[in-house]
């Protein structure tokens, strides 16, 4: 793809120079300077109440937007608590300790409350949930401290995890995301769910599969060892796709075959795992099921105590009950009845010689379970809550015979009361058990789930550390936080640092306890205060704020060699984490021969970073003319004394001094096209791509250029001066300039505006409502209302009531076309050229090739 990039440099020189520091701080603590001039009222909020502080001194060079005061900290490493303070900025934890006298936008009061790093669950089943509009904000985990949750366990989820991660970043979610791929989800896509032994064909697509996947940012592979079709796997099978999880430093954790009499034997087949495939294992919700099972966790236990001390990297997680949960049929049902899926099994209950052999067998099952109680049933609502024994009483028959009627009518989740509470509470206080729920995020329905979804963790600390004294409250912590995140590799948080991710959970130890039961599964806990995901309030004094400031969390990429890069940068369907690899593994500056055209990421001149940045210019970017509005607006604004550097207009705009570098990148289309294509991947790649050519130091003076030129300046801050590139972009974009430790600031005009916005709401006084006129591009991106929910739940402030109109003709009215004003053929419900003036796929004057969009 060629992409004429045109780059201009303004240069205004008519008072010193305001320097690299006094920039940085004011790009750093912008509310907003610059907004689409369509959008002409709230370009005025923007201009009128942007308080954009750039003085140096000590006291403001400290301010943070948040300022937890006088809690007792947890590290979360099983160290004792102390007592202190905690400051937060930009989403990370700045400073830590006693009496921190540092200037904040909020500051809470944490006396008598215990502070610890947001709570990591390395077992969840929210890979539906996440995405649902209802449940996509996680407050069920929230409300439990929880910040990061882990998808795609037990071998079930999705397969395609570029896709599912960045359909989690789309509209965002109340926690941050990890995904696990699937090993049963994908041996079905490739073998379905026969049982049968795969091919090398077939063993060569999963392995294909799962490098792609983790290419893709998942963190390992999850199995399910009881369910169809990952129970028709052998050993070998599952040693060989592990081996491609090895290779990109993942994990392998996994359901066990069999948690029950033979959990030995299963326990030791995972062992096996990870010696051959090279990669620590993890074994899911360590647990003995079933009464003839009981005590063999303590013979369990002591096996991975033995291993683990002969180096071999095993690790559990636990929930802290003594009834487990999934479906019927996997809880009661042989395999061989299972396999082919739903259909096949409703063909063999409906035959009557297969029917009473199936019978036996689930006779054999419930002969080794206590109480299994039905959380959902379909076709007999009137029975969730009850146990099969109760239905079998009521309705005077045989359990096994309700069983057969429950599964030939569509089958039922259930929960199964089959583990013994002194098993529990052994493996609990191990150090290397954490702490997971199995659970989901959930609201109230008419089912009856499993408590775990609403209890986990509260119940772990509040219940078994505080009140029963286990194990301490700071070994609790510590299998909530820095436990699994050692465990997935996870160094920028799960333990309370300088520097790392503010995800961070306040509550009171006095009352933190978890209220949902059996009965009630529904009852969220009591204690929790607060909860920070990134920096922003998610939970405020016990409420749900609203906020979808979790985001999905991409495993960093092992080291590449050369030949993939090569390759890679052959293939225009780049992915974001290739291209953050591709810097970062580069040829040495030093050496590259700047007359050879080269990888274009080794223009970067990581050199100009280290030292005096202060007379580096200002990059500017947007898919076209938008940004050149965005760049008057900023050089138009005068909203601070130069000299002092204080609020108030001095006369003299306040960049008047700085030079810019403006790129206007729309050779192919406007940003916004993409994501209506559904090709949003595309647009991320662009996003880091223009900032890249904005960082280097590498261009082609023009057309006819031959040779590339090396001699244009990096910048020493970026603005993304487009609403659907701030929307896409904006966040790849900082996680990729950490990953390359580019010490420069980023700033979105989305996010600009929503400071703005909230400005307004919190001089108000009240809650507020917002309405958004913008492309239908940026609409659909959800920008805004994602952007201004962040905003509130960093202030403490309600999320306002948001209401968005997409207009095609705004971006011809922004660019003074009088027919795309007064022009009455150009309505919402029309499609095609007429509504803009950039290239697309059907105007001859700037056609795109259709290709483009398929890649």
């Amino acid at each position: 793809m060629n992409i004429d990039k045109r780059s201009r440099s303004i240069d205004t020189k008519r008072l010193e120079p305001l320097g690299y520091c006094r920039i940085t701080s004011l790009l750093k603590r912008s509310n907003g300077c610059c907004w689409p001039k369509g959008v002409l009222c709230l370009l005025a909020l923007l201009l009128q109440l942007s308080p954009i502080d750039v003085a140096k001194s000590a006291d403001e060079t400290e301010r943070c937007d948040l300022l937890l005061r006088n809690g007792t900290i947890h590290v979360g490493d099983g160290s004792e608590g102390f007592f202190g303070d905690i400051a937060i900025r930009k989403g990370r934890i700045i400073a830590i300790g006693k009496n921190l006298n540092r200037p904040a936008d909020t500051v809470l009061n944490c006396e008598g409350l215990v502070i610890s790093p947001g709570f990591i669950d390395l077992h969840t089943h929210s890979d539906d949930s996440i995405l649902k509009r209802d449940t996509r904000a996680n407050v069920n985990y929230l409300l439990q401290g929880c910040t990061t949750s882990v998808t795609g366990n037990c071998g079930f989820g999705p397969t395609d995890v570029g896709k599912f991660l960045d359909e989690v970043d789309k509209e965002g979610a109340g926690t941050h995301i990890i995904h696990l791929v699937p090993h049963g989800s994908l041996r079905e896509r490739v073998m379905g769910k026969e049982n049968k032994l795969p091919t090398d064909t077939d063993l060569e697509k999963m392995r294909v599969l799962a490098d792609k996947a983790m290419q893709d940012g998942a963190f390992g592979m999850s199995t399910g060892l009881i369910y169809i079709p990952g129970t028709f796997s052998k050993t070998e099978e599952l040693i060989e796709i592990a081996k491609v999880i090895a290779k990109h430093k993942g994990i392998y954790a996994s359901h066990v075959r069999n948690e029950g009499t033979q959990l030995i034997d299963s326990i030791q087949e995972i062992i096996r795992i990870g010696k051959e495939a090279g990669l620590p294992v993890h074994v899911s919700h360590f647990k003995a099921s079933g009464t003839p099972s009981w005590g063999t966790l303590h013979v369990a236990s002591a096996l991975i105590e033995k291993v683990r001390a002969e180096g071999i990297a095993i690790t559990v997680d636990q929930y802290p009950y003594t009834a487990s949960s999934t479906s019927l049929e996997a809880t009661l049902l042989p395999s061989w009845a299972r396999e082919g899926g739903r259909e096949q099994l409703k063909k063999r209950l409906n035959d009557p010689a297969t029917a009473e052999k199936i019978r036996v067998a689930i006779i054999k099952s419930l002969a080794a379970t206590h109480r299994i109680q039905l959380a959902t049933c379909k076709f007999r609502p009137d029975w969730i809550g009850k146990s099969l024994d109760e239905i079998a009483t009521a309705e005077k028959s045989e359990m096994a015979d309700i069983v057969m009627i429950i599964e030939r009518e569509g089958g039922a989740a259930v929960v199964n009361f089959g583990m013994n509470e002194d098993d529990v509470r052994m493996a609990m206080k191990l150090p290397w058990v954490a702490t997971a729920s199995d659970g989901g995020a959930k609201v109230p329905t008419a089912s009856q789930p499993h408590p775990r979804s609403f209890g986990t963790f509260p119940r772990k600390i509040g219940r078994y550390a505080i009140e029963d004294g286990v194990l301490s409250l700071a070994a609790a912590i510590r299998s909530s936080t820095s436990l699994p995140a050692d465990i997935l590799g996870l160094t920028d948080r799960g333990r309370l640092k300088v520097d790392t991710i503010a995800d961070v959970v306040v509550f009171d130890p006095n009352s933190f306890r978890d209220q949902a039961t059996y009965d009630q599964p529904y009852l969220t806990p009591s204690g929790i205060k607060h909860v920070l995901v990134e920096g922003a309030l998610a939970v405020y004094e016990g409420q749900a704020t609203g906020a979808l400031a979790g985001h999905a969390i991409r495993k960093p990429k092992a080291t590449t060699d050369a030949a993939t890069r090569l390759k890679t940068n052959e293939n225009p369907a780049w992915s974001v984490q290739k291209l953050v690899a591709m810097v970062k593994t580069a040829p040495t500056r030093s050496g590259l021969d700047r007359s050879t055209p080269t990888t274009p990421f080794a223009s970067i001149d990581f050199a100009a970073y280290a030292g005096d940045r202060s007379q580096l210019p200002i990059g500017v970017f947007d898919s076209g003319i938008g940004g050149l509005t965005v760049l008057e607006a900023i050089l138009a604004s005068d909203l601070h004394d130069n000299k002092s550097g204080k609020p108030g207009a001095d006369g003299i705009p306040d960049f008047q001094s700085e030079r810019f570098i403006y790129l206007g990148d729309q050779a192919n289309m406007p940003y916004g096209n993409y994501p209506e294509r559904g090709r949003e991947d595309f647009l991320r790649e662009l996003i880091i791509k223009d900032s890249i050519f904005l960082l280097g130091n590498r261009y082609w003076a023009n057309r006819s250029a031959m040779k590339p030129s090396f001699d244009k300046p990096p910048v020493k801050a970026i603005v993304i001066a487009c609403n659907t590139a701030t929307a896409f972009g904006l966040e790849d974009l900082r996680r990729a300039l950490e990953q390359w430790e580019i010490p420069i600031v980023t700033v979105g005009v989305v996010e600009a505006g929503a400071g703005a916005i909230m400005d307004q709401v919190k001089e108000g006084g009240k809650q507020g409502a917002v309405a958004v006129l913008a492309t239908l591009g940026t609409c659909n991106s959800g920008a805004y209302p994602r952007a201004i929910g962040q905003t509130a739940g960093r202030r403490g402030l309600l999320v306002p009531k948001i209401t968005q109109q997409g207009s095609l003709g705004l971006a011809g009215a922004i660019e003074g076309d009088p027919a795309f004003v007064a022009n009455p053929d150009i309505s919402i419900e029309k499609s095609g050229a007429i509504q803009y003036r950039g290239p697309s796929t059907v105007r001859a004057e700037a056609p795109i090739d259709p290709k483009l969009l398929q890649e």
